[in-house]
């Protein structure tokens, strides 16, 4: 288990990796502030028992996020890292 923890972590520490939210304000989609917000909320859902909520939905229901941004940003997470350098 603490080998696939290992491979895990390094691959999250490597450049290429980049969630849901990072995507988004590089994009200018939202604001830093309005993430931290989105991710405060994400955390306090998952403490108090009241289930995980994705930091894009969560973005979206607030109005900060079209759909048409969210999806962008999905697709960017899903693309090949050779595809990144063209877009």
């Amino acid at each position: 288990m603490e080998k696939r923890r290992r491979k895990t972590d390094e691959k999250a520490s490597g450049s290429s990796f980049c969630r849901f939210g990072c995507v988004a304000v590089r994009r200018g989609f939202v604001t830093i502030d309005q993430l931290k917000q989105a991710l405060a909320e994400q955390v306090d859902g998952n403490i108090l028992d009241r289930g995980h909520r994705l930091v894009g939905s969560i973005l979206f229901e607030k109005g900060w996020i079209s759909e048409q941004e969210r999806e962008r940003v999905l697709l960017d997470l899903h693309r090949p890292p050779e595809m990144d350098e063209n877009s």
